[in-house]
């Protein structure tokens, strides 16, 4: 094996739910709740379809997705179909939580990512992306010289619709990552991007136990919730993911100690610019937390508000850049909220209140 390659094992236990999001949706007709079981089915369409045509129901199972406005639930029972009868043509199932369910207005779930068996996981790209996100912030909060002229560009650039600050990001990552001269032509090439020296698995398959379905809820600084007719299905709390990960010491040159050190560094400002301005404390999280996968907000994506830390107008620059990527704008207060984005995103689970993404990382 060669010397210059180190491999490693990274376990997160999750702390809150964690969306990891395939962009696929299912139809509100398309899966069966529960609400005694408090308990969501996700049918086996193909196996579904053959008992419906066995039982003389798919016509009548037509006419229900063109017409009938009733719960998939319903429109079973009403059809003398219990839950001895689907059980047999069910993929899988997943505790509803404490996700609303409204027979006006139900909603589709997004799901999670799957693998060709099934089976729940993350994809080593989002544990890296998320790595990569804390080690470069760590980088600009240390050295804030080495990132001057890019704050002054971030600071002063006019805004320009969703691709606002895009050639300024590029060149702020590149200061960091596009360190390998193997296109000396064009330094902000993805092949000078020492990040090709971090090679991290997808994790080991989790089991359809592991999902809990979630809700949205936007909660305002003073406290106040918004719950959003979106319904996601999340890896539980108190799980434990793993991985493999490989170092190749002669393009990363960055320690795993390193790796955890800015993760700390990473947390340390989120509390400072984002999570302390808010009412509630049972998402200030204190050592080793890593925020992954969909939901987590724009503070736990972005190096904005480090980038900006010395700039005295730096919640109302972030404000606009938010907003310069909307249709309608939202974040036009948030200089006198004191915090941008002001809303954190949150859910809940057995009847505690979340973030969503937190995770526990060590490194093996």
């Amino acid at each position: 094996m060669n010397e210059y390659i180190k491999t490693y094992k990274v376990v997160l236990e999750t702390f809150s739910p964690v969306y990891i999001g395939s962009g696929q949706e299912i139809n509100k007709k398309e899966y069966i709740y529960d609400s005694t079981d408090k308990k969501v089915y996700i049918p086996n369409m193909k196996k579904m379809c053959e008992f419906f045509s066995k039982k003389g129901l798919l016509e009548k199972y037509e006419q229900y997705l063109l017409e009938d406005r009733r719960d998939f639930f319903l429109w079973l029972k009403a059809n003398k179909i219990y839950k001895k009868d689907y059980i047999s043509w069910i993929d899988y199932g997943m505790d509803s939580g404490d996700a609303v369910f409204e027979q006006k207005g139900k909603k589709g779930i997004l799901t999670c990512m799957k693998d060709s068996y099934g089976y729940p996981y993350v994809p080593g790209s989002s544990l890296k992306g998320a790595l990569r996100t804390v080690l470069l912030a760590t980088d600009i909060l240390e050295n804030k010289q080495k990132y001057a002229i890019a704050s002054n560009s971030v600071e002063k650039t006019p805004l320009q619709g969703r691709r606002s600050l895009k050639r300024e990001s590029e060149e702020i990552e590149g200061i960091l990552y596009n360190i390998l001269n193997r296109d000396k032509k064009k330094k902000l090439n993805a092949v000078n991007d020492m990040m090709a020296g971090l090679r991290i698995s997808d994790s080991r398959p989790l089991s359809c136990d592991d999902i809990v379905l979630c809700q949205k809820i936007d909660v305002t600084p003073d406290g106040k919730e918004n719950k959003l007719p979106i319904l996601r299905e999340c890896i539980k709390p108190k799980t434990i993911i793993e991985f493999d990960m490989e170092i190749d010491q002669t393009l990363f040159k960055i320690t795993p100690q390193r790796i955890l050190y800015s993760v700390n560094v990473f947390l340390d400002s989120y509390n400072t610019l984002f999570a302390h301005s808010f009412k509630r404390r049972d998402y200030d999280y204190k050592k080793d937390i890593l925020f992954m996968g969909g939901g987590v907000g724009f503070m736990s994506k972005t190096v904005l508000h480090q980038i900006l830390i010395d700039k005295p107008k730096r919640v109302k620059r972030v404000s606009s850049v938010i907003d310069a990527s909307l249709t309608e704008k939202k974040h036009q207060n948030d200089e006198k909220l004191g915090v941008s984005p002001h809303m954190i995103k949150m859910t809940y689970c057995n009847g505690k209140k979340y973030s969503y993404g937190v995770c526990k990382i060590s490194i093996n």
